[in-house]
């Protein structure tokens, strides 16, 4: 497709046509904003990937070069994204800035399949460093804040969700009580195996590991092993190095 991005009636027109959609979705979907990501969501292969890096562009607060972008990436909000080079969105992830003060991706970080990244409240964002990689289905609230170091690697269906609600008191709704938030913040080079839950206020020390299906309602330290529901602290990375020496 020979088209540059552009936004007026006539450019949006051409490039209904070359997609196979009418014109009348031009006046149907008069935001560009709106109009381009439905005209070009799910073109499949590199010819998709590509389109989309070229036409989303001019809606990010920035985008950097070599972006991947897969079939049905969601981008809600993007004037309020930062994304550096080399990011890979695959099928399906789901993107939402439009409240809280926004989502920054290093450079090469990967948003594996089904994703969902939303900073969700007013004061929340969600900053992720240089080549992490998150997993498959996993789910990132930002409340208070949510901050990844460089290369974190989350299993399929890590989930961090910084809010706790309220319930003493029975004779109130649930919904009405508030709740307790606070940040979250995960070193670098720390793995989450599938399915792990991160509370509210948790640190995890760099150089960590948290084992499959674990609630992590402790702070973890640094170059420690743990896993459990709640997590518990099982050893330090180098404990079994000295053994060895």
């Amino acid at each position: 497709m020979s088209l540059k991005p552009a936004y007026d009636r006539r450019s949006l027109l051409a490039l209904a046509r070359s997609v196979g959609v009418g014109s009348e979705i031009v006046d149907l979907i008069p935001d560009p904003e709106e109009l381009v990501p439905h005209l070009l969501r799910d073109i499949p292969g590199d010819a998709g990937s590509n389109l989309r890096a070229e036409w989303y562009r001019p809606f990010f607060g920035e985008l950097g070069r070599d972006i991947r972008i897969g079939m049905g990436a969601t981008f809600l909000g993007a004037g309020n994204m930062k994304i550096g080079d080399g990011c890979f969105f695959d099928d399906g992830v789901f993107l939402d800035s439009r409240r809280g003060k926004g989502i920054e991706l290093g450079a090469g970080v990967r948003v594996c399949n089904g994703a969902y990244i939303n900073p969700h409240e007013k004061e929340g964002y969600i900053k992720i460093d240089h080549h992490s990689y998150i997993g498959a289905r996993s789910k990132i609230f930002g409340h208070a804040g949510v901050e990844l170091g460089h290369n974190v690697l989350f299993s399929p269906g890590v989930t961090i969700v910084p809010y706790q609600h309220e319930f003493s008191d029975p004779d109130e709704l649930i919904i009405n009580q508030g709740g307790q938030t606070g940040p979250v913040i995960i070193g670098d080079d720390v793995y989450l195996g599938q399915d792990v839950i991160v509370l509210h206020s948790m640190r995890i020390g760099s150089g960590s590991i948290v084992g499959a299906g674990s609630v992590v309602n402790r702070p973890v330290e640094e170059y420690s092993v743990a896993a459990g529901v709640p997590v518990r602290h099982l050893r330090k990375r180098y404990e079994k190095r000295r053994t060895k020496a």
